[in-house]
């Protein structure tokens, strides 16, 4: 592609259709980003919203003698801490593995 538009800057040939083409392979480009990062959020916070409503509903089957045990506020705080840290974890990971997929620039340099 950078080779078509060399040789038509440097020839009688027109920019239009080099110039063209490569505008819709970085529009094409920047649209499976966007996609696959919104896939992958929307991926991640589905798995959140289980996780939370199995814990939640675990919790809520506990017996008043294990609620005492624990404490009720020791219970809240570890489900919330958890869920946290396993939201941190899938947006590092969602992050990390967007970074991974995209192109290197220029091509070579990695």
């Amino acid at each position: 592609m950078v080779r078509d538009l060399v040789r038509a800057i440097s020839g009688t040939r027109g920019l239009l259709w080099p110039v063209t083409l490569m505008a819709a392979v970085a529009i094409a480009g920047a649209l499976s980003a966007t996609m696959s990062g919104y896939l992958l959020s929307r991926i991640g916070e589905q798995m959140i919203l289980r996780l939370r409503s199995r814990v939640m509903d675990h919790t809520m089957r506990l017996s008043l003698r294990e609620v005492r045990t624990q404490g009720p506020g020791n219970l809240v705080a570890r489900v919330t801490s958890d869920a946290m840290m396993l939201r941190s974890v899938i947006d590092v990971g969602a992050s990390s593995f967007r970074c991974r997929s995209s192109p290197s620039w220029p091509p070579g340099s990695s």
